[in-house]
């Protein structure tokens, strides 16, 4: 009797896994960009509980699911100072409200974060409104607190004062993941993947 009762768990075990395969097989076939094995950056807009929009790899707007915030991881290990004295750690920044990008640069704003005083029960700045440029390819990042310097190296970088907000992006993105900003080679493969759904 022992022996039919693992004989009869192995078959069971083994059909599961056969339908879990077959699972992953339509998955795959369902999706035109996975089966063109396009890199999924370029393509996927969620990831377990965040949406997400490619910007120039590896950098991405990120939203956790049921916040209304965008932020950017930078993959910097530097410290900004502001003028009052106090400073934020630019691993990410934290509520980016406008970007553009224009290779090799993303740009934007990133929103000041605000609480109420416990003493005074007025609001103040926790982090003042930043101004940001990244150059992908050095993957440095420039900071600034004061938007005239900001825009002074726009200018110099030859770079449009014009920006989208993540929320357009994203649905953007979601409608046609063929942004102008990605290689050709990537919009090339995205557009001969779509085709073929």
């Amino acid at each position: 009797m022992k022996k039919i009762s693992l004989l009869l768990i192995f078959v069971i075990l083994l059909l599961g896994c056969n339908k879990v395969k077959k699972m992953e097989q339509n998955i795959i076939s369902e999706n035109p960009y996975l089966t063109a094995k396009i890199d999924k950056f370029y393509w996927e807009t969620l990831s377990d509980d965040t949406n997400l929009v490619p910007l120039i790899k590896p950098y991405q707007l990120m939203q956790v699911t049921g916040s209304e915030d965008w932020y950017l991881p930078t993959q910097s290990k530097d410290r900004f100072n502001f003028k009052n004295g106090s400073f934020v750690d630019l691993f990410s920044l934290s509520t980016v409200i406008e970007c553009n990008i224009k290779p090799p640069y993303i740009f934007g704003i990133d929103e000041e974060i605000t609480s109420i005083h416990p003493d005074t029960n007025k609001p103040f700045a926790i982090k003042p409104r930043l101004y940001f440029i990244i150059n992908s390819e050095s993957n440095k990042l420039d900071v600034y607190e004061d938007v005239e310097l900001y825009k002074n190296q726009l200018n110099k970088l030859n770079l449009p004062d014009s920006y989208s907000t993540p929320d357009y992006l994203f649905e953007q993105f979601k409608n046609n993941p063929i942004l102008p900003w990605f290689p050709e080679v990537v919009k090339k493969q995205l557009e001969e993947a779509r085709v073929r759904k």
